[in-house]
């Protein structure tokens, strides 16, 4: 991936609490998150433990990828197209 692109991504996923990529798409493709997904664990050992079914906590300090993590696996969720994926904020609902 070019260096630039990646630099305009990361910016924009800090200047806002949920990610979304999509004025990315042009230089991204229609799955932007997918493109930059980079799972920690080898193997997506984190994507396919969130896709699994079981009920599963991610915690961490603020920048640390929980918010990519979630939306990479709302992406592969959409593209099943057996199952619904929806994201709640709790702090906008409190």
């Amino acid at each position: 991936m070019d260096h630039n692109k990646f630099s305009k991504v990361a910016e924009s996923l800090r200047k806002f609490q949920r990610a979304e990529l999509k004025e990315f798409a042009k230089e991204l493709g229609e799955k932007p998150v997918d493109t930059v997904y980079v799972d920690p664990l080898s193997n997506n050992a984190v994507l396919n433990t969130v896709l699994s079914g079981n009920t599963v906590f991610l915690f961490g300090r603020k920048g640390t990828g929980k918010s990519t993590i979630i939306a990479r696996a709302q992406s592969e969720i959409r593209s099943r197209k057996r199952s619904l994926s929806v994201y709640l904020d709790v702090k906008s609902i409190n």
